[in-house]
């Protein structure tokens, strides 16, 4: 029993089989792994310690009180104690180790890295695809799908110049979940469509804008006409987002969309004047009616004028793409 004691820990510490670790697809544990096995754990350090320590007084004291045959015994499990004392506990086969170190780097190599979530939205990861064949073509259309209409369905807030809040509130839950639902499926797809990713964008930006615009209304009431032109220029920004058409629109869409930023301009010099002529306005109201005023100016002379050579008219300016 007291040779036992003695005699060099040989744990494989859990692993069955070393060319198949459980824990295999951990990147962290795959770089601890050979570090663990380099080195003995803390209780093999402790018995390291009794051994070189503890121990050989122990024998010395044998050695004294006992018999001849007993001493020379003793003498030899006395040189068999120093030899595993400085012997590392652990003692496992390098071989093996080497095997693990080489297992782990081919499976980093082949690992597949996670997509890069996008700004904002919270969703799990979602992997990388290596090849067209990894995506079907109907995942591909069903993500295009359910973009455009997820796009549509926050257009349906909009009624001119009028962005409907109060409907706004009553869904907003839900279309955020719809958004993120669609967010992690156009990630999947996006390598392969890259336009998507430009049209994500721009449903996110409106989605925010009129999140945002639904708070700030809040804070101005619907008396006294500063109040009102504050509201009416927060909702004038979310209606501009949904002004453009799409990009397969027909000539007379982009007509009529053309005719609507003509009269968005007009409104806005017709606003700007009239809250000009106010006083009594508090700093607050000013300041806000003024940076609303300010954002609406530069989005109408973007997607009106930024490419003026082009045959769209500067519709590509709102895509994003």
């Amino acid at each position: 029993m007291i040779l036992g004691l003695f005699l060099p820990s040989r744990r494989g510490y859990g692993i069955s089989d070393p060319t198949k670790p459980n824990f295999a697809h951990s990147q962290e544990i795959q770089t601890e792994i050979p570090k663990f096995l380099s080195k003995p754990s803390a209780s093999e350090r402790h018995l390291q310690t009794i051994k070189a320590n503890h121990l050989p007084s122990l024998l010395s004291t044998y050695l004294t009180f006992s018999t001849p045959a007993m001493k020379l015994f003793l003498s030899g499990v006395s040189v068999a104690l120093f030899w595993t004392a400085i012997r590392p506990c652990n003692a496992y086969p390098t071989s093996e180790i080497e095997s693990l170190k080489a297992y782990f780097s081919e499976n980093r190599a082949n690992a597949r890295t996670p997509a890069t979530p996008y700004d904002g939205v919270f969703r799990p990861d979602i992997p990388s695809y290596v090849g067209v064949s990894d995506i079907p073509q109907q995942l591909i259309e069903e993500a295009d799908q359910h973009l455009e209409a997820f796009i549509d369905h926050l257009k349906s807030f909009v009624h001119h110049t009028e962005f409907e809040s109060g409907l706004f509130e009553a869904q907003r839950n839900r279309s955020a979940t719809e958004l993120h639902q669609i967010t992690v499926l156009v990630e999947r797809v996006a390598p392969f469509r890259r336009p998507l990713t430009g049209r994500l964008r721009f449903a996110t930006h409106m989605f925010r804008t009129m999140e945002k615009a639904s708070d700030d209304m809040r804070d101005y009431g619907l008396s006294g006409t500063d109040n009102l032109l504050v509201r009416c220029i927060i909702q004038l920004n979310v209606a501009l987002l949904a002004l453009p058409v799409k990009p397969n629109a027909s000539q007379l869409e982009i007509a009529t969309y053309r005719q609507n930023l003509t009269q968005f301009r007009r409104v806005l010099n017709s606003w700007s004047a009239l809250f000009a002529t106010l006083s009594g306005v508090p700093l607050k109201s000013r300041e806000k009616f003024e940076h609303e005023l300010s954002g609406a100016e530069v989005y109408v002379a973007g997607i009106g004028g930024a490419h003026k050579g082009s045959k769209r008219g500067g519709l590509d300016f709102f895509f994003f793409c």
